[in-house]
Protein backbone atom coordinates (compact mmCIF):
# COMPACT_ATOMS: atom_id res chain seq x y z
CA UNK A 1 0.00 0.00 0.00
CA UNK A 2 1.07 2.84 -1.29
CA UNK A 3 0.31 6.07 1.36
CA UNK A 4 0.84 3.23 4.37
CA UNK A 5 4.35 3.06 2.56
CA UNK A 6 4.86 6.28 3.17
CA UNK A 7 3.88 6.84 6.92
CA UNK A 8 5.47 4.10 8.23
CA UNK A 9 8.64 2.86 5.89
CA UNK A 10 9.61 6.23 4.58
CA UNK A 11 8.40 8.74 7.36
CA UNK A 12 6.91 11.40 4.82
CA UNK A 13 3.77 12.35 6.52
CA UNK A 14 3.32 15.10 3.73
CA UNK A 15 3.58 13.02 0.85
CA UNK A 16 1.45 10.23 2.73
CA UNK A 17 -1.35 12.99 3.67
CA UNK A 18 -1.37 14.32 -0.10
CA UNK A 19 -1.90 10.92 -1.40
CA UNK A 20 -4.70 10.33 1.51
CA UNK A 21 -6.78 13.29 0.30
CA UNK A 22 -6.27 13.24 -3.46
CA UNK A 23 -7.28 9.54 -3.05
CA UNK A 24 -10.32 11.28 -1.29
CA UNK A 25 -11.16 13.87 -3.94
CA UNK A 26 -10.89 11.12 -6.66
CA UNK A 27 -13.58 8.81 -4.56
CA UNK A 28 -15.97 11.57 -3.98
CA UNK A 29 -15.76 12.56 -7.75
CA UNK A 30 -16.09 8.92 -8.49
CA UNK A 31 -19.01 8.26 -6.46
CA UNK A 32 -20.78 12.04 -7.72
CA UNK A 33 -20.55 10.67 -11.61
CA UNK A 34 -22.02 7.47 -10.43
CA UNK A 35 -24.62 9.27 -9.07
CA UNK A 36 -25.49 11.93 -11.58
CA UNK A 37 -25.38 8.46 -14.02
CA UNK A 38 -27.37 6.51 -12.41
CA UNK A 39 -30.09 9.46 -10.67
CA UNK A 40 -31.11 9.48 -7.48
CA UNK A 41 -34.12 7.19 -7.70
CA UNK A 42 -32.50 3.98 -8.87
CA UNK A 43 -30.53 4.62 -4.86
CA UNK A 44 -33.37 4.58 -2.85
CA UNK A 45 -34.34 1.19 -4.21
CA UNK A 46 -38.17 2.74 -5.18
Amino acid sequence: NLIQNQFLQSRDWAFGSALSVILGVLLLVAIMFYIRRVGTDKLEGV
